[in-house]
């Protein structure tokens, strides 16, 4: 019985710096591994869908559209999407999730260069005793990179992707995309369908928005931020739940109850961008 140990023992260190290697090229190249999620109350996730996407591999357009059908005939669509981390980028979620949803259907640029190329802006400031800023329906509410600024909303990123195209930024040229207020996420489900994602707003880990900052627009109307405002992109749904690529948990796609989606979409204003090719 020794003698079968020992030649065990011999085979595992013959064969151990191979299978290191081979472990170490599956976690380089491989681009995708599992990982833990939680909900938005602290809780793990049991549902082990949601990947992570290798950040190096920035060039990579995952165009495939996973369709899985159950014995019990419910369906799970799943659209694979490069994910994207906003780190660096602090505010800058609805840039960022553009960004994906775009690199999506090939279009070459990074967040960064989308925001300062292409996103309108406005920084706040002082007047008479008031602090004034943009109307966050026209431009982007302070300065992506910096913490403690605000946002904008669907019809702002409608017009950054207009202005790439009005530069002749040649992969815009071939698609449609259009801010839409009032859809039901029921009907976004008809875009995850045929494989096309969508630019939603909702909430930091679907937690309820509240009244946040108060300021006044150039027009002298006092204005108040919701609190807790989150772009994300909709990837894909079940019979139950929303799959969600968020900038915030470095671009990992996560699940959420339907009905937990529908009600911070709705305190958004219902608010997409749905990207689609031209005919």
């Amino acid at each position: 019985m020794k003698g079968v140990k020992h030649r065990k023992g011999k085979a595992y260190k013959k064969y151990a710096p191979w299978i290191f290697v081979l472990i170490m090229a599956m976690c380089i190249f491989g681009g995708v591994y599992l990982s833990d999620t939680f909900n938005a109350y602290g809780e793990k996730n049991t549902d082990k869908s949601p990947y992570t996407y290798n950040k190096k591999d920035t060039d990579a357009v995952y165009a495939s559209d996973n369709t899985e059908k159950k014995e019990d005939g419910s369906k799970k669509h799943i659209i694979v999407v490069e994910g994207l981390s906003q780190a660096g980028i602090p505010t800058g979620c609805e840039a960022v999730s553009t960004v994906a949803a775009l690199r999506y259907y090939g279009v070459n640029i990074t967040p960064e260069l989308f925001i300062e190329n292409y996103l309108p802006m406005k920084d706040f400031y002082k007047r008479n005793g008031r602090v004034y800023g943009a109307n966050p329906s026209e431009q982007f509410a302070g300065n992506p990179f910096e913490a403690g600024n605000l946002g904008c909303y669907c019809e702002v990123i409608e017009a950054a992707c207009a202005d790439m195209h009005r530069n002749n930024y040649k992969e815009m040229k071939n698609l449609k995309i259009k801010a839409e207020r009032g859809l039901t996420l029921s009907r976004l489900e008809e875009y995850i369908s045929k494989g096309k994602p969508v630019i939603i707003w909702a909430t930091v880990d679907m937690k309820e928005s509240y009244d946040g900052f108060t300021y006044y627009l150039e027009t002298g109307e006092q204005y108040i931020w919701r609190a807790g405002e989150h772009c994300v992109v909709l990837c894909g749904y079940d019979d139950e739940g929303y799959y969600i690529m968020d900038p915030l948990k470095d671009g990992r796609i996560v699940r959420y109850e339907k009905k937990l989606v529908e009600a911070r979409y709705e305190e958004m204003g219902k608010q997409s961008v749905v990207i689609e090719r031209k005919n």
